[in-house]
Formats: C-alpha cells, sequence, structure tokens
C-alpha cells in the first residue's frame, strides 16, 4: 500500500506477553544486547529487491520530471527501511522541476484530508542545512502501510515486526563475535622449546598462522594424562553452536517474508 501525506511519533511495537518472554529468554541466553536491527543483511537484502523491483514501474506519461528510475529506486529503499519518503517539489534554475528529498518531516493540520496538510522540511546538502515550510501539494510524500490513529505516518514492515528485527540484530552480534576470536593452527613442541607465558599474546595475534606451544607429552608428572601422539596441528577458530546458526537462519527467512519476500512461513 503506497499513499501520499508525514507523521511524528515512534512507530507502533506490536507485542504479546508470551512471545516478549520468549525472546528475552533467547537473548538472554546467546548474551547479546539490543543492536541496531538495521544492519542485519537480510534487511538489506529485502530494501534491494523492493528498490530494484520499483525502479522497473512503468511512469505515466512516459518520460514525466522528475520522476525517473533512479527515483524510483530510492523510494523503494525508504519504504523498505523507513516506512516512508518525503520530498518537497523544487523549481531549480532554467524552471526545471527536481524533487528534494527531505532528512526530517512534521506535519501540521487539523482535518483528515492530506490535502489540508503543511509539512515543515528539512533539507540537508553537503555543509548546509535549510528548513522550509511548504504546503502538502508542494510535497512529494510516499508512505507504506499507515495506521488509522496515525494516517500521516508510514510504517516499515520490520517496525511492525520489532522482535523478530531485535533477535535478528542480536544474533548478528553474537555470531560476530563468535567470528571475531583468534584463528590459529597450534603444533606442539618438546617441553622448554616454547615460553608458555607468551602463548596467551602469540593466539592473540597469530591471524591465521601456525603456533608452536610447549608439548604436554609427558604428561607434566601424570602418565595416565598425557596425549597419545604430538605434532598433529589443532585448529583454534570460530565454533559457534549450531543452535545459534539454525536460530539465525530461521530469523533471516521470517525477516525476508515479512518483507514478502520468499515462500511464505509454515509447517514444513
Amino acid at each position: 500500500m503506497i499513499e501520499l501525506g508525514v507523521a511524528s511519533g515512534p512507530a507502533p511495537e506490536i507485542r504479546s506477553d508470551a512471545t516478549s518472554i520468549a525472546i528475552d529468554v533467547l537473548t538472554a541466553a546467546i548474551g547479546a544486547t539490543t543492536v541496531n536491527a538495521w544492519a542485519a543483511g537480510a534487511v538489506e537484502a529485502a530494501a534491494g529487491i523492493w528498490s530494484r523491483s520499483l525502479s522497473t514501474a512503468t511512469v505515466t506519461p512516459d518520460g514525466a520530471a522528475p520522476i525517473g528510475t533512479r527515483w524510483l529506486a530510492e523510494v523503494g529503499r525508504d519504504l523498505a527501511r523507513r516506512g516512508e519518503v518525503v520530498y518537497l517539489v523544487d523549481v531549480a534554475p532554467r524552471g526545471r522541476l527536481r524533487l528534494l528529498r527531505a532528512s526530517a518531516a512534521d506535519v501540521s493540520g487539523d482535518g483528515p484530508d492530506p490535502a489540508d496538510w503543511w509539512y515543515r522540511l528539512t533539507v540537508t546538502g553537503p555543509r548546509t542545512t535549510r528548513t522550509v515550510t511548504a504546503p502538502a501539494g508542494s510535497v512529494v510524500h510516499v508512505r507504506y502501510a499507515t495506521e488509522p490513529h496515525s494516517p500521516a505516518r508510514g510504517v516499515s514492515p520490520l517496525a511492525y515486526a520489532s522482535l523478530t528485527g531485535r533477535l535478528g540484530a542480536n544474533l548478528e552480534r553474537s555470531l560476530g563475535y563468535e567470528a571475531g576470536g583468534a584463528i590459529a593452527n597450534l603444533i606442539a613442541l618438546p617441553e622448554g622449546h616454547q615460553n608458555p607465558a607468551g602463548l596467551a599474546d602469540a593466539i592473540r595475534t597469530a591471524d591465521g598462522r601456525t603456533l608452536l606451544p610447549e608439548s604436554v607429552a609427558g604428561g607434566w608428572g601424570d602418565k595416565q594424562g598425557a596425549p597419545k601422539r604430538d605434532w598433529k596441528p589443532e585448529r583454534l577458530g570460530a565454533d559457534p553452536p549450531a543452535a545459534l546458526v539454525q536460530l539465525r537462519q530461521h530469523v533471516e527467512s521470517t525477516v525476508l517474508s515479512c518483507f514478502g519476500i520468499g515462500a511464505p512461513l509454515g509447517p514444513q
């Protein structure tokens, strides 16, 4: 659903007590705090698909300025990520119409008719920012999934599925910690060839290289605990729990489904 008209105030969060408790338990179990859900790859993939899909639309009349492929692609991306996008219709030198994208927008007006609303827009350049007050007739406001109690605001799909977005972002963060750990190959040497005190520093800076720690083949006085062989490289690196990986894949599919991408969720 695409409509015209802006709004202020936070996006609604759809919650149920049971679901909230389940998500809180899961995020606590992976030891993560809330981070930016929009940094997730699934969201960027969805925004890209919306952008490319809308850019293929046919504009009538043909060649109508300033609406073109680039503008449609920009609208598609903003609808996916923010649920709305606002432009000021401006007259460039030589009388050419152009659409200036607003970095912030507020709306005023009493009636339900968007044609009677007024917009206060912030248009930002590389070095300067200007604020413009304009009637609705001088503004292009595209928004997705408006709510009856807030008709002047668009809501993105992930804003409705905020719990899924929070869980997905926390999983990305947790798996990022796993992948960011030290990577090395350890080959044990006979006792006395390596200073164990320096092994921790060597592991931190290994960056995939082979390290030579001191062998424990002697069992350190306990022959029953001695390893049966040395000189076999042992890899040190990321080993995320399978449950985290599977949960991330499920959340990614859920996020894409929220954007209407992929097969519908349900029993397989």
